[in-house]
């Protein structure tokens, strides 16, 4: 608990006990002080409480719209992985199960040395990339 709380409940336990030593002998004006004197505590807890609940909203909010922007950032790379096991499936013939290493698979036209595949065919697109930026 925290020490405003205790602090709250140390008031009350003197409110119902009485008067403390070196106080005021009159047990109503001694209480009616403790009891002011609680009010101003509680409303004092209650501004924290207040604070913490705002503090409380804003942080879930917060983490929330991280929370978005994870998920769409892991779609985005499953995405760019699936992308990434195409080309590796279309560029490198020992990935593709069933066809034999000599079958091509060609993307547009080609003919004879116009075939390219492995480090040639990743030459050719960043080649073609590099033209289109």
């Amino acid at each position: 608990m925290s020490r405003a709380f205790h602090h709250v409940l140390s008031r009350l336990n003197q409110a119902a006990n009485g008067p403390q030593e070196g106080r005021k002998t009159d047990t109503r004006t001694v209480r009616l002080d403790d009891l002011r004197q609680l009010l101003n505590d509680w409303n004092r807890l209650d501004d924290l409480a207040r604070t913490a609940d705002k503090a409380y909203a804003e942080v879930w909010e917060k983490a929330h719209a991280l929370q978005s922007e994870m998920d769409a950032a892991l779609r985005n790379a499953e995405a760019l992985q699936l992308n990434a096991d195409r080309y590796v499936w279309l560029r490198d013939p020992d990935t593709r199960e069933g066809l034999e290493p000599e079958d091509c698979i060609v993307v547009g036209i080609a003919e004879g040395e116009d075939i390219v595949w492995l480090e040639q065919l990743d030459q050719a697109i960043d080649v073609n990339m590099g033209e289109k930026s």
